[in-house]
């Protein structure tokens, strides 16, 4: 698994409960809208997030930086 972490053939991300989720993903730069009770993802893109973090880690004199984002709540689905 850390292999496939590492190409970036998988992401990973840590539930709310803990639990951690791996799951294979486009490759392109993207972030996670997360399904609270039944964990599926959807991936989105996001360019105004990456360009304000990129602005942020400039400002504050960072290099080399990497983010991720995952927005989680209740899907149409789990919610009835």
């Amino acid at each position: 698994m850390q292999a496939l972490l590492e190409s970036g053939e998988v992401d990973s991300m840590r539930l709310p409960s803990g639990e951690q989720l791996f799951h294979r993903c486009t490759g392109s730069r993207h972030h996670h809208l997360v399904r609270r009770h039944c964990a599926r993802t959807i991936e989105v893109v996001g360019p105004t997030v990456d360009a304000w973090a990129r602005r942020t880690a400039q400002r504050h004199g960072f290099a080399d930086v990497n983010h991720t984002l995952e927005i989680f709540g209740t899907c149409a689905a789990c919610a009835v």
